[in-house]
C-alpha cells in the first residue's frame, strides 16, 4: 500500500477533519480521533483515569488515498469483517467506531500528582499512538513515525494544560488555607498568583474571564469541574464539543436529535 506523505483527515458525524487517516482495505478507512485523558468513574473506575482515542471505521471519496486502485469492498464485507481485531462498540452500513485505550492510576481529584508523573514518565502518550498505529497492520496508509508525531500534538499541550490548572488550583486551596478568618485585599494577590503559571501555558486568567481562545473546552468538564473551580472558569471560552480532551464527550459525534450514531 503507498504511504501518505501527511496526515489525511475525514469527518466525524457533527464534525469537520477531526479523524486521522492511518490504515486502509478495500474502500474503507482506519481513522483516529485523540480523546485524552477520560474519567475512570465514568468506565466504573474511580480511582484511575482513562487515555483514549477513538477508533473510527468509514468509506471515503475517491481521492483520499494514494492509490486510486483500490478495490471495492464486495458485497457483504461488514466492517468486523474487514476489521476483524478491532471490536467494534457502535456500527451501521457506513461506518463504525470503539474506544482505544488504557487506564492510568490516579484522578483529577486524587493522587493527581503521580498521575501526572506516570503519564510523563511511562511515555503514555506515545505508547498510545505507537498502538493505534500497530491497529492498522498490513494495511498501514501513513508511516509510524506520522501518526505519533501528529497524536503527540494533539494531546501534550492540553494534558500539560490541566496539570498547569490542577497547579493553580493547588496554589489557589493554600492561599485559602493562609488567609482564614484574615481581612484583607485578596484580589490582587489572587490575579497575580494566577497569571504568571496560566498565561504560561496559553490558558488565560480564570479570574479576570479572559481565557485564551486556544483553550480546550476539555481541560474542565464533566463531574472533575467541581473540585476545580479554576478549571470551570478556563473552559467557558470554548464551544468546541470535539477538542481532543473531553470530559464529556466519549462518545463519537452526537446527531441533532441527540443520538450517537457510530
Amino acid at each position: 500500500m503507498p504511504m501518505l506523505s501527511e496526515i489525511k483527515m475525514i469527518d466525524g458525524t457533527a464534525s469537520e477533519a477531526s479523524y486521522a487517516i492511518f490504515a486502509a482495505k478495500g474502500t474503507e478507512v482506519l481513522a483516529v480521533r485523540p480523546l485524552g485523558l477520560l474519567p475512570g468513574a465514568s468506565f466504573g473506575a474511580s480511582d484511575k483515569t482513562y487515555l483514549a482515542a477513538r477508533i473510527r471505521a468509514a468509506e471515503v471519496p475517491k481521492g483520499y488515498l494514494p492509490d486510486d486502485g483500490i478495490a471495492s469492498l464486495g458485497t457483504g464485507q461488514s466492517h468486523a469483517e474487514l476489521w476483524p481485531h478491532i471490536e467494534f462498540e457502535k456500527s451501521d452500513g457506513s461506518r463504525a467506531s470503539t474506544i482505544f485505550g488504557a487506564f492510568i492510576r490516579g484522578t483529577m481529584t486524587s493522587d493527581t500528582e503521580a498521575m501526572f508523573a506516570r503519564l510523563e514518565e511511562g511515555d503514555f502518550v506515545t505508547k498510545l499512538a505507537q498502538s493505534v498505529w500497530a491497529l492498522a497492520g498490513d494495511n498501514a496508509v501513513v508511516r509510524e513515525g506520522l501518526l505519533v508525531s501528529w497524536m503527540q500534538e494533539q494531546l501534550f499541550q492540553p494534558i500539560q494544560q490541566m496539570k498547569s490548572a490542577w497547579e493553580a488550583q493547588n496554589q489557589f486551596n493554600q492561599f485559602a488555607d493562609d488567609n482564614v478568618e484574615n481581612f484583607g485585599f485578596q484580589g490582587k494577590k489572587l490575579q497575580d498568583m494566577f497569571a504568571k503559571i496560566q498565561k504560561d501555558n496559553g490558558l488565560g486568567n480564570p479570574l479576570d474571564g479572559e481565557a485564551s481562545h486556544d483553550t480546550p473546552e476539555s481541560i474542565g468538564t464533566g463531574d472533575n469541574v467541581a473540585a476545580f473551580p479554576a478549571l470551570s472558569k478556563l473552559q467557558k471560552k470554548s464551544g468546541d464539543k470535539d477538542s481532543p480532551i473531553d470530559f464529556q464527550n466519549t462518545d463519537d459525534d452526537d446527531d441533532e436529535d441527540g443520538s450517537t450514531p457510530a
